[in-house]
């Protein structure tokens, strides 16, 4: 058993991100192939993608564990505890929706226009207006704790289920002291649909636009998901703009008020990436075993190389100025790996250039040895390279 001691949150965070984030060299290699075998064999675009889904399929590694759960279809693959929620605060006109079903549509009226499937903003603005709680609820609230339960209940599946993962023995043990008293179920305005309370809220995930290049879109989120509203046009200012709403009196403070609960450490996280993106910071990589595995398969994978090719599709590791192997630490918790430098192509044609015959002949003879050497790991029938 491998046991390393961490001591700081960062190296924690860090250690557990390096698992759910490791690359799957061999099935993008894979899918690379098929990619290039699709376009030397001139198939249209149906059937190229064909080949490359089907390369996916055939080399992507299953584990175990995962096999048996793909296997046994009435088992959970895994349980997100709590829900998370996506909203869409893009403006109206680039909102996508969903259509109804074939079979809803055709019990329509013939002059109707209801062809979209309800979502969460439109059952927003149709929230019950005689509960006070839920009328003055924004639409971050609204998202977080109502649902709808489309739920089946199978029994057949049912006892397959592992106890610990049953919906109410979660939210026992993870139920949270909430102050605010929302009822259980509320039926909307237009009378058809009823929905439900959740014991523990929802995550709520949206994508934020930039401050700086799109302001009015960015007034717009912030209004649509933390300022009460009934009709979406309420949103617009005295000018007509997202950005004079905002402005207007005790509206940017009940938006302020109600981010706070749901972006706690928004400011911080924000400085955090600025700081990550303006400065060079070198990350570390704390599971060791991870990088030499993917060392290993880097090592491994075939170069289809040939002479109009870029000079820098090679390693450039005789071009870099970084630490070697030796100089870096020896510690069994903590690997660090520098990227070499690289120069551009131009200055390593001139570089090539630059050598006389004898040196040029040197040149060509190691750059051939390393091209047969790379083509030469992953073929059929490999044969032995002797070294130069």
């Amino acid at each position: 058993m491998d046991l390393q001691p961490v001591f700081n949150h960062y190296k924690c965070i860090t250690y557990v991100c390096s698992y759910f984030t490791k690359d799957e060299t061999e099935c993008s290699q894979a899918i690379v192939n098929a990619a290039r075998e699709a376009k030397e064999s001139n198939l249209n675009v149906k059937d190229g993608l064909k080949k490359i889904g089907a390369a996916f399929l055939s080399s992507r590694k299953v584990s175990s564990q995962e096999s048996v759960y793909r296997c046994m279809p009435e088992l959970w693959l895994r349980k997100i505890f709590p829900k998370t929620v996506f909203v869409s605060t893009d403006m109206p006109e680039k909102r996508l929706r969903v259509a109804k079903s074939q079979k809803e549509l055709d019990e329509l009226d013939d002059d109707s226009t209801d062809i979209y499937k309800s979502n969460v903003i439109e059952r927003y603005s149709l929230r019950p207006n005689n509960i006070v709680s839920v009328n003055n609820m924004c639409l971050a609230e609204f998202a977080a704790y109502y649902y709808k339960d489309y739920k089946n209940d199978l029994s057949e599946t049912a006892d397959a289920q592992p106890e610990v993962l049953a919906d109410n023995i979660i939210e026992q043990v993870n139920m949270e002291s909430n102050n605010k008293s929302f009822p259980g179920t509320i039926r909307l305005i237009n009378g058809t649909k009823v929905m439900k309370c959740r014991k523990v809220k929802a995550v709520i995930r949206y994508h934020t636009p930039n401050k700086t290049k799109e302001p009015e879109k960015y007034f717009h989120h912030l209004l649509m998901l933390y300022y009460p509203w009934r009709v979406e046009t309420e949103l617009l200012g005295n000018q007509q703009t997202y950005m004079s709403k905002f402005c207007e009196p005790n509206v940017q403070a009940l938006v302020e008020q109600n981010k706070i609960i749901f972006e706690p450490d928004s400011d911080a996280v924000i400085e955090a990436l600025e700081t990550l993106r303006n400065n060079d910071i070198t990350l570390h990589s704390y599971d060791p075993i991870n990088d030499q595995e993917n060392d290993d398969i880097q090592s491994e994978m075939t170069n289809h190389s040939n002479d109009n090719e870029s000079f820098n599709n090679l390693p450039p590791e005789h071009l870099g100025n970084g630490q070697t192997s030796s100089d870096q630490s020896t510690s069994g918790a903590i690997a660090t790996y520098i990227q070499p430098s690289d120069i551009s192509d131009d200055d390593l044609r001139q570089s090539v250039r630059s050598l006389n015959k004898e040196q040029r002949t040197a040149y060509d003879i190691a750059l051939t040895w390393c091209r047969t050497k790379v083509k030469n790991m992953n073929c059929i029938k490999p044969e032995k390279v002797e070294p130069i």
